[in-house]
């Protein structure tokens, strides 16, 4: 399998006094363009999903997403499909979910309010606007705008918007390759000084942008993996997406570790507590692993593996109960 083309960070993003309609498109980007078109307005994306389709969905702001087949199909604004999680991983994009305007709708964008001329109702609370084949439209929520979709196809969410449909699409890999993987970083064989193999190329399906070099590469959306000459790192984060069942509890327990602040107490003796978050240092890996708060009793939220090789000298296992 090809590995799909690394992203670098995101440039300026899109320019939020753009008009939105029909036929200016949302910010500038309108079905049709290219990739190279789309990036030259928006720059590169923070994020890029492969879907089952051979297409990708690209993530440009917490709240701003572009379906690229061999062409832009479907540009979204609104929706917040990220949970908190999702968006601090994403960070770095302009969040852009002002749009609405504290009396629903911002001014300098000039989106003319449903209801004016231009606009029809195509469903309940969904307002429609048409420029050639292409299709603008709008769900409003209590009366004030909640998404924007922008789409040439027809068919395309003239009930529901796209995105929730689409991540149900997102490319898996083959069954059982990634929890078979994930094996190499039990805790136990981290601890006995075996070192994990870097994750194949067939599992590097997604994509997540970061500040340095690296993206973060993606076999499913709460595991994480990037590699740089410092080592290795393994994240396992909470779901990304609100409508993503969490799987975290489930991948935890195959790197034999538990799943609250109380497990690693007990699991790590010598563990630096600051709070919501324990670190725990050994001489081939360190754990820094995120909670919910910092009770007792709080959950994971999230995990890092850093993975390093020993310079010299044995390894030598201390601290662990």
């Amino acid at each position: 399998m090809e590995s799909p083309q690394l992203l670098q960070p995101a440039n300026n993003g899109p320019d939020v006094h753009q008009p939105i309609s029909a036929h200016d498109g949302i910010f500038g980007v309108r079905p049709q363009m290219s990739r190279l078109q789309l990036t030259a307005l928006w720059g590169q994306p923070l994020a890029e999903f492969q879907l089952t389709s051979s297409k990708s969905l690209l993530a440009f702001a917490i709240d701003l997403w572009v379906v690229l087949g061999r062409r832009v199909e479907v540009v979204m604004l609104g929706g917040e499909p990220l949970t908190v999680t999702g968006q601090q991983l994403l960070g770095g994009g302009p969040d852009l979910r002002a749009w609405r305007g504290a009396q629903g709708l911002s001014a300098d964008l000039r989106l003319n309010w449903p209801g004016r001329s231009g606009w029809q109702r195509a469903g309940r609370g969904i307002w429609l606007q048409q420029s050639g084949n292409n299709r603008l439209l709008l769900k409003l929520f209590e009366d004030k705008p909640a998404i924007v979709w922008l789409t040439a196809d027809p068919i395309i969410g003239l009930v529901q918007p796209p995105l929730p449909s689409r991540l149900s699409q997102l490319q898996s890999a083959p069954e059982g390759t990634v929890e078979r993987w994930l094996e190499q970083w039990e805790i136990n064989r981290l601890n006995r000084g075996a070192a994990p193999a870097p994750m194949p190329l067939a599992l590097q399906l997604h994509q997540l942008r970061c500040s340095c070099e690296q993206p973060w590469m993606l076999p499913v959306p709460q595991v994480q993996f990037r590699r740089s000459a410092q080592g290795q790192q393994l994240r396992l984060s909470s779901a990304l997406f609100a409508a993503e069942p969490d799987l975290l509890a489930q991948y935890l327990q195959q790197l034999q570790l538990p799943g609250s602040k109380a497990g690693f107490v007990q699991l790590f003796a010598d563990l630096q507590d600051a709070g919501d978050r324990i670190e725990v240092h050994r001489p081939t890996y360190s754990l820094v692993v995120d909670f919910t708060s910092d009770r007792s009793n709080a959950m994971v939220r999230q995990l890092t593996i850093r993975h390093r090789p020993v310079v010299g000298g044995p390894f030598i296992n201390v601290g662990l109960h």
